[in-house]
């Protein structure tokens, strides 16, 4: 913090920086910040030596639990680092991390590898040796083992000696082993794989924990269209919404105060969330029980009518000697009952009729069951590729309580039918 805030580069044993360095003081600081959080011999080797609560015999005490528990089933292990990578004549996490495992621990090194170590040609054979149990242990980073590495069928566990940037590339990670097809975690670990992410109280940790925190909840919010109604679920460590970052904070900074703290914000949102969503369901609801008496008034409306027409009707109608109905379609222009001669004069009046510049679109034709009978000149409107065109034809229909015409559509309280059917 010193260093970032005067610049003074022999607070971190550097030479001076250059005007060129000077205006990345803050990229060095968090490259140091980084490499601290990591092993402080990525610093200087020289200086600092290993330590027993260093990530790298942390991670190396938890693999090596592990491997041992799972000889019989051959279960493998994937590390990932996206620093200190392997380098030659130099110190690096992976060596560092490997060496342990086969002298504090004897593992064959042979059961251990670098991604670095396999090209493109060359990995088909790694994915096979790792899901067969012939190497049981896979260092990478995100960029090489992030994706693309089917080596699924044995993976128990997960270890993350560092922290990435972004919540996908952790999500990348861990789907290296939790994935369809990984039939050990479904034999023999309850379909489970474990993610041991390895980190230091009060160093950078903290601060990468709390940015992948900040930019979930943002991505959160847009996979679940959330941003408008500005509610944030902080969710807890489940199956459903994965890690909870902030309680990660809490645990980091070795307070348990925080922690509490961060479970009780949590408990707060998921009550301000539930809210406002009831406010947002008695709104709906109140609107659909309006929309519904609306609509119960309008039925009800409607069936005053039909009763009326149906008693209208009944008082009309007559049958012959044989059950039939008597009532003939009676029409101004036809003297016959012939349902033929009138089945022709209705076909034709339909086709070629058409009202006067100074007469109504509507003219009565005749009477059925009491009640008067109209043929109606309706405009239609046509789109023909962009030029609208009106088309014209004849509508045949009985005037009641209830307008009823032939095309069985409704409109407001217009029941249709067609009378002549």
């Amino acid at each position: 913090m010193a260093f970032a805030k005067t610049g003074d580069a022999a607070l971190i044993g550097r030479l001076p920086l250059t005007k060129e360095e000077d205006k990345g003081r803050m990229l060095i600081a968090t490259n140091y910040a980084k490499k601290m959080a990591a092993d402080m011999r990525l610093i200087n080797p020289l200086i600092y030596e290993d330590h027993p609560n260093h990530k790298v015999n942390v991670c190396a005490r938890k693999v090596s639990e592990l491997y041992h528990l799972s000889n019989e089933q051959k279960g493998t292990q994937i590390i990932f680092s996206d620093i200190g990578t392997p380098k030659p004549d130099a110190f690096n996490i992976y060596d560092a991390l490997k060496n342990n495992l086969i002298t504090d621990f004897s593992i064959p090194a042979n059961h251990i590898t670098f991604i670095h170590d396999w090209t493109d040609r060359q990995k088909p054979e790694l994915f096979r040796k790792m899901n067969s149990g012939e190497i049981r242990i896979l260092f990478g980073s995100t960029e090489k083992a992030g994706t693309g590495l089917n080596v699924q069928k044995k993976v128990i566990a997960m270890h993350h000696l560092d922290i990435p940037w972004k919540p996908s590339e952790l999500e990348q990670r861990n789907g290296r082993g939790a994935r369809q097809g990984n039939i050990l975690a479904k034999e023999a670990y309850g379909n489970k794989v474990n993610n041991y992410i390895y980190a230091v109280e009060q160093s950078l940790d903290n601060y990468k924990f709390n940015l992948l925190k900040n930019k979930q909840t943002f991505i959160s919010q847009m996979k679940n269209c959330g941003l408008n109604v500005r509610t944030i679920d902080e969710g807890s460590i489940d199956e459903k919404s994965g890690m909870n970052f902030s309680e990660y904070i809490a645990i980091l900074y070795g307070d348990t105060t925080l922690l509490e703290k961060s479970k009780m914000e949590k408990k707060i949102a998921v009550l301000e969330s539930l809210k406002v969503a009831h406010h947002k369901e008695v709104i709906r609801s109140r609107f659909h029980l309006e929309s519904m008496q609306a609509d119960k008034e309008s039925t009800l409306n409607t069936i005053n009518k039909l009763t009326l027409d149906e008693t209208a009707y009944k008082s009309q109608l007559q049958f012959d000697k044989e059950g039939a109905k008597a009532n003939p379609v009676l029409l101004n222009d036809v003297s016959s009952a012939d349902p033929e001669i009138i089945g022709k004069y209705l076909i034709q009046i339909c086709a070629t009729w058409k009202p006067g510049h100074e007469e109504s679109d509507t003219m009565k034709i005749g009477s059925l069951y009491g009640f008067e009978l109209f043929v109606r000149c309706q405009r239609e409107t046509y789109d023909d590729k962009g030029m609208f065109e009106y088309h014209y034809k004849n509508m045949l229909f009985a005037e009641i309580k209830i307008i009823m015409v032939h095309n069985l559509h409704v409109n407001e309280q217009t029941i249709n039918y067609s009378f002549f059917q």
